[in-house]
């Protein structure tokens, strides 16, 4: 919780920069494009986040590499940062929330919805129309399938959980009548 809160600051100060110069978008994709390239070559992270490696020798290397990819000198500024304080480690963790900031900036509810099967399009855009009406926000849905709930739905909504699934009616009722039994 404590790394998450600090990479709650560096999205926060982020986006505070990037939101009304109105260059949101292309700093967000370069810092996933950065993600990708951070996973790929796990050396260039390790180098950058050295203790002893020179504050100007890990800005040279990041310069050198913001001119090569063409990156927003903003990107490349908080590129900078987040090595020069050891943070590298949270970039996948910064850019989740920069973008659950960003969509709360514009009034958008992000969720999870997850379902026995697929959702046709019919019953979407009713699951769609139903949560943005109890959220009063416009919303964004990520569908994922698990069939061991059986039926029904269970939404999630940053870390609260909403359970309609058919298990779950299954285990109250086993609990009620477990609880008759005393």
């Amino acid at each position: 919780m404590l790394r998450e809160g600090i990479a709650r600051r560096y999205a926060r100060a982020l986006l505070d920069v990037v939101w009304p110069r109105g260059l949101y978008d292309r700093v967000y994709q370069e810092l996933k494009d950065l993600e990708v390239l951070f996973q790929e070559l796990p050396d260039l992270v390790r180098s950058l986040e050295q203790p002893g490696r020179p504050i100007g020798e890990k800005r040279r290397i990041i310069g050198e590499l913001g001119q090569r990819l063409d990156l927003h000198p903003l990107t490349v500024r908080f590129l900078e940062l987040v090595a020069e304080n050891r943070r590298l480690r949270d970039w996948s963790t910064i850019l989740r929330l920069l973008e659950r900031l960003y969509q709360e900036v514009r009034g958008i509810q992000a969720l999870q919805v997850i379902t026995a099967v697929p959702l046709d399009d019919r019953l979407r855009r009713q699951v769609l129309q139903v949560l943005e009406t109890l959220t009063g926000r416009r919303v964004v849905m990520e569908e994922r399938v698990d069939p061991s709930i059986l039926g029904g739905f269970i939404v999630r909504v940053g870390s609260v959980y909403y359970d309609g699934s058919v298990i779950a009616q299954i285990r109250q009722m086993r609990d009620k009548l477990l609880g008759a039994e005393t």
